[in-house]
């Protein structure tokens, strides 16, 4: 393994305040060589996306994506009860299109979308707005039975601003992604099997009945991608 690819965990105290990077990852069997895992840090808000934030995801995926010994990248939420509830919206709030045009902060998403290494979002609790679109940015998601998905944001008078509305109608078809985004209704894992299996950006492929142990859901992932890492799938 080279120098590069030897475990590195950031944390708030020595690294980016909201973003935890721990490579090569650990799980029940140990380190899983090659796989990192990337935990959005922010339960005092949900794991609410901030600019800033977002900005500090790009930079530990790019980091990983430029790193020929990671093969494959595992994308959670901290805590129990969300993988990220949505947007700052306090911070939006303070925003006018003027503001967001000229500092153009939503062209870190397409970064997101452009990171070539197999990224897979480990969901359970809310993946709302922001976090609903996250997800949908990845190439596979594993839900657990207790993951609400949708895109409120016609509840505050705003639309989804971060892909969902193409995203959500290529992953579900046009009818539910209209009734998601036009009414704000949330669709929950277990209801939606029918509609997001087997779609490409965001396909819940799987879902992992542990609801109660947010490790379940990680562990599910990370084993997916240990087998992708090494060669078997």
């Amino acid at each position: 393994m080279t120098d590069s690819s030897r475990a590195r965990v950031a944390t708030k105290a020595s690294g980016p305040p909201f973003i935890r990077t721990t490579f090569p990852a650990s799980g029940s069997n140990g380190t899983l060589d090659h796989v990192a895992l990337v935990t959005i840090d922010r339960q005092d808000a949900l794991n609410a996306l901030s600019f800033d934030l977002i900005d500090e995801l790009v930079a530990a995926l790019e980091s990983l994506d430029a790193d020929p010994a990671c093969r494959a990248i595992v994308l959670t939420g901290a805590g129990e009860r969300a993988f990220a509830a949505g947007a700052d919206v306090r911070e939006l709030a303070t925003q006018t299109p003027i503001s967001l045009a000229t500092e153009n902060r939503f062209a870190a998403w397409d970064r997101i979308a452009s990171i070539r290494t197999p990224l897979i979002a480990a969901v359970r609790g809310f993946a709302l707005g922001g976090g609903c679109e996250l997800a949908m940015t990845c190439d596979m998601i594993v839900a657990g039975e207790d993951a609400q998905f949708g895109q409120p944001e016609i509840r505050l008078g705003v639309m989804p601003g971060a892909g969902g509305t193409q995203r959500l109608t290529r992953a579900i078809g046009k009818a539910k992604a209209m009734e998601m985004i036009l009414t704000g209704r949330t669709m929950a894992r277990r209801s939606s099997r029918p509609g997001v299996r087997g779609c490409r950006p965001g396909a819940a492929r799987r879902a992992c009945r542990k609801a109660g142990d947010p490790a379940g859901i990680r562990a599910e992932s990370l084993g997916w991608h240990r087998r992708r890492a090494a060669g078997i799938l």
